[in-house]
């Protein structure tokens, strides 16, 4: 038994879903790369740790935006039918 026995089926689970899958494995691995680079600067800017969670889950948020954009731009160039 197959996963997806039509690709009409698989074509829109790979356009819809991936996207998804890709953004939720890849936001704590950007949050943890984030923090690490700007973390310590942004908590002596504003002296607070609430302040900087907040930075710190925006700019995850539009860093994974932005990579699933790129990524998307990369695939259909590669798969373009």
């Amino acid at each position: 038994m197959r996963l997806f026995p039509e690709r009409e089926k698989m074509k829109v689970f790979m356009s819809r879903w991936l996207p998804v899958l890709l953004a939720v494995a890849w936001a704590p691995l950007v949050w943890m790369i984030l923090a690490a680079l700007l973390g310590s600067w942004l908590q002596s800017i504003s002296c607070s740790w609430q302040v900087v969670m907040i930075v710190l889950a925006l700019a995850t948020l539009g860093s994974t935006f932005g990579l699933l954009r790129l990524f998307g731009l990369f695939s259909r160039n590669i798969f373009d039918e």
